[in-house]
This record gives structure tokens, sequence and C-alpha cells, in this order.
């Protein structure tokens, strides 16, 4: 028998070996935490020694508050107990209780048991979900837009005739460049367009100027316009931007917070697969970009991931499969070779 052959599993929570050999076990071993993590309102704490956090690559850090022996015995769930003899709280506890002895056993698994990573496997679009602040938020800027940037087209500016022009307005897609529209000054009144913003309202999408209302999100964006009027002419180029992110961590979510200001529903896009992200976001009134693909630390179940977009932020929901705490986002980098 070899030594990885001889090396088993240790189920004491918190056990910072996970693996050990039968041979040199002893009273000392082990440096663990004698109950299980307890998480309750977004904290996880260990209830022996009282540490805690909301983060729970913090939690698994602390070093255990007693030593014994490494435990190769898998511990049984928690019975079932009479449903109508328990009160609400009871109930409660237990279910933590349950989850937590889930996930400590989930944590000393060997790493082989992970899900396979497949980097070639299909993206899977994700609908953005436009919650109520950003709607809001759009409204207000729509009644009350800000000054036009400095870079639209007049018919006395001066401006470099090579750059790509785009229309800004709500639904037109038009792109000239600026030398072009300046010999057709007649263009200006050629812009089919939505002149009030999208509506997004329980699973229904519409223009607020027309009010045709969609439940398929691209139905509603490739809608023609129901207005003739000005182009909004600004240049085409997006300004590319190092946008701020972080995320919290727990065994079964991972939440991508992007603080993305004012996203815009229409021209956003989110794909994933089991091991990648990619992210595309438009905002702010100076039409920022956010781009961005993320090799996931861990594998995902692309059918049940999700996105909100906030008023401030785009939330990304990231289901794990299988349930593990990861260490960060994306992939570690390897450790340099000494």
């Amino acid at each position: 028998m070899t030594a990885d052959e001889d090396m088993v599993v240790c189920y004491n929570p918190g056990c910072q070996d996970k693996k050990f050999n039968r041979s040199e076990n002893s009273e000392t071993a082990c440096r663990y935490h004698p109950q299980v993590p307890i998480f309750h309102d977004g904290i996880k704490r260990w209830p022996c020694c009282k540490k805690s956090s909301c983060d729970f690559s913090t939690l698994l850090s602390y070093p255990g508050c007693v030593q014994g022996p490494h435990n190769p015995e898998k511990p049984e769930p928690l019975e079932q107990r009479d449903t109508d003899a328990e009160s609400v709280d009871e109930k409660s506890e237990m279910i933590e209780q349950t989850e937590a002895i889930s996930v400590s056993q989930t944590l000393n698994q060997p790493e082989e048991s992970f899900a396979q990573r497949d980097p070639e496997e299909p993206f899977t679009d994700l609908i953005a979900n436009v919650m109520p602040s950003l709607t809001s938020a759009l409204a207000k800027l729509s009644a009350n837009p800000p000054p036009l940037p400095a870079e639209v087209v007049k018919s006395d500016s001066a401006v470099d005739l090579s750059q790509m022009m785009r229309c800004d307005n709500f639904g037109c897609s038009e792109k000239k460049m600026a030398s072009e529209i300046n010999q057709n000054l007649q263009l200006i009144q050629d812009c089919l367009h939505h002149p009030k913003p999208p509506i997004f309202h329980e699973g229904l999408q519409y223009w607020g100027c027309c009010q045709k209302k969609h439940t398929d999100f691209e139905k509603m964006r490739n809608q023609p316009g129901c207005t003739y009027g000005r182009h909004n002419w600004v240049k085409g180029v997006v300004t590319r931007s190092k946008c701020r992110y972080d995320h919290f961590d727990n065994p079964k979510v991972l939440t991508l917070n992007i603080y993305a200001k004012h996203s815009d529903p229409t021209s956003c896009s989110f794909q994933v697969n089991n091991c990648k992200l990619k992210v595309s976001v438009i905002y702010g009134i100076d039409r920022l970009e956010f781009n961005k693909e993320f090799d996931l630390f861990g594998t995902v179940d692309p059918t049940k991931c999700s996105v909100n977009l906030n008023a401030t932020k785009v939330e990304v929901k990231l289901i794990k499969s299988p349930v593990s705490p990861w260490k960060a986002v994306e992939v570690l980098p390897a450790a340099p070779a000494e």
C-alpha cells in the first residue's frame, strides 16, 4: 500500500489537514472545532469559540479551538423530528445544523470528487432582471436629461471627420462616419426611435412611449421605434472602464457585485457556462463599458444562475455545483516556482 492510499479524510469540523495517515494519528494530531458552523442572517460562526465572519473563507481560516485525534468516521445526518411537536425556532435551528453538517462534510471531501471543469461547454445567456430602483433612476434621467456631451455632432462643430459616430436615441442603432453626417445634414430628421426609456414590471418589458408589452426581452429590444426625430450623434467608440467589483460567498451561492451605476438594460449581456462568466455592461450618462471574462474558481449550474440590474450596481448570482466554499471569484494564479 502506498503512502497516498493510506491517507484518509478527517471529518472533524475545521481540520486544516483534511487528510491524515492512520499510523500517525494521536491525541494531539488534529486541531479542530468541536461544533459545526452555524449560518444565520448572513453571518457564519463557530458556536464553540464564538468566532464569526460574513465571509466563509475567513471563517474557515480560524484555527480550531481544541486538540484531539483525527476523526475518520463520517457523521450521520440529523434525524428528522416530528414537525407537529417542534416550534418554529427548533425547526430553524435544525435546518441550520443540517446545512452546516452538509457543508462541513463537503469541505473535507478530496478535490477529485469536485465537478470536472469544461471550458469548452457552450455558454448560456442570462436574462437580466431590471429592479425597480433602476427603472426609477432611468425614468428620472429621461425626464431630466443631462447636457449633451461635447462630442455630439453639430453643423458648425469641428470634429474628426474620420470618426465613427452612433445615434444614442433609444431603439436606434444607426452608425455613420462624421464626414457623411456633415455632408448630409438632412439625416438629422431621419431617426426612428423611442423617446422614452424601457420599463420592466412584473415580468413584462415595454417602451414607456408606445406601451407595447413583451414577455421576451429580445423582442422588446428589437421593436421598431414609434417616433421620427433628430439623431443624437455621439462618438461610436464606447469608453472602456475598470469598474470596481467585489463578491459575497457562501457554500451554495457566490454573489458578484459590479458597481456600474445606471446600467443600460438594452446594452448589457451576460453569458455563463460551468466554469466561465462573460460580462458586458454599458452604464452611466457617459456610456462607459465594463467587459470581463471571469475564469471561475469553481463550477456552477448555468441554468440556475441569475442577474439583477440595480440603480447602483449589477448583481450576478452564481449557483454552485457542487456546494463548496470558494477562496476567490476566479482561479488563483499559480504560485511562483521556487
